[in-house]
């Protein structure tokens, strides 16, 4: 019979240097410094910056975003395709626009600190990826792609990428508390089941 052998980040060279290595580190150090300062700098424009109005104070914004999905689900060059998705902002998107604008404000301010300060690197990218395929399936493409491919690239090395940050910290302490070996205790038969036992064993 075949052996199947499964290609994984431990089983190629390359990208076990690159997920694992220490001095990979480094290179995800500049991708989470360059995405962190991105993320930073658009929730920091929503709450106290040029789009403050839009967004921190009503969330016209995110009002305007949902009227803006809606107008490109029609015509031969729909971007909004998925009617699940529609549905969604129409009917939630839309009647909570004042409070969702104040949590995506906060959300990408939260996302770049993580990035930048490499602390909880990977749960920080993935809420980052996850706001990027909200705003593609919107119907904005922009500079997300790009952003979610780095996302995803960060989420894939998080044991690596927020080394060069609080990360390596913060697993050093769960790691610190985490027992590194596990006592298992035998416990006694009962009376009538010992009693079986020795009998098997004198035959």
């Amino acid at each position: 019979m075949k052996k199947i052998h499964l290609v994984t980040t431990e089983t190629v060279r390359p990208l076990r240097w690159l997920y694992h290595s220490k001095s990979a580190s480094w290179i995800w150090l500049v991708v989470r410094l360059w995405l962190g300062y991105k993320w930073l700098d658009a929730g920091w424009s929503k709450m106290f910056g040029a789009e403050k109005k839009a967004f921190w104070d009503g969330g016209a914004g995110v009002l305007g975003y949902t009227k803006g999905a809606v107008a490109s689900s029609t015509g031969a060059h729909a971007s909004v395709v998925y009617g699940w998705w529609l549905s969604f902002m129409t009917n939630f998107v839309g009647p909570n626009h004042s409070a969702l604008a104040k949590v995506v404000t906060l959300g990408e301010m939260a996302i770049g600190i993580g990035l930048i300060l490499g602390v909880l690197t990977g749960v920080a990218a993935f809420f980052g990826v996850g706001l990027n395929f909200m705003y593609m399936l919107s119907g904005t493409i922009g500079v997300n792609p790009i952003y979610a491919l780095l996302g995803f690239f960060l989420i894939l090395a998080w044991q690596n990428a927020g080394y060069i940050g609080l990360d390596r910290y913060v697993f050093s302490f769960f790691t610190s508390k985490t027992p590194d070996t596990v006592e298992v205790k035998t416990l006694p038969l009962p009376t009538s089941e010992a009693k079986v036992e020795r009998k098997l064993q004198s035959h």
